[in-house]
């Protein structure tokens, strides 16, 4: 926790640097910053979900179907509306 608090003062100590009519500007880059790290967070586990569902399933979905048509026999669907 401590180097967490440490880290927090490190960046509030950046920012009381700044004058303040770039504060504003500021705080739009810091707002989008997070937003990307979010993003790239996110990104990130979904890939690794995916890589790990990979590695686990070595029949991977592209192998079992090669086409719309043979997902809709498979689930029983029929595709000329009839």
């Amino acid at each position: 926790m401590e180097a967490n608090t440490n880290q927090k003062q490190r960046c509030i100590n950046i920012i009381e640097r700044f004058p303040e009519e770039q504060l504003a500007m500021l705080a739009d880059s810091l707002e989008n910053m997070h937003k990307m790290l979010d993003e790239a967070f996110d990104m990130a586990f979904c890939v690794s979900l995916a890589e790990l569902h990979k590695n686990n399933n070595p029949a991977h979905i592209e192998d079992d179907f090669s086409s719309i048509e043979d997902v809709a026999n498979r689930l029983g669907v029929n595709l000329n509306g009839v």
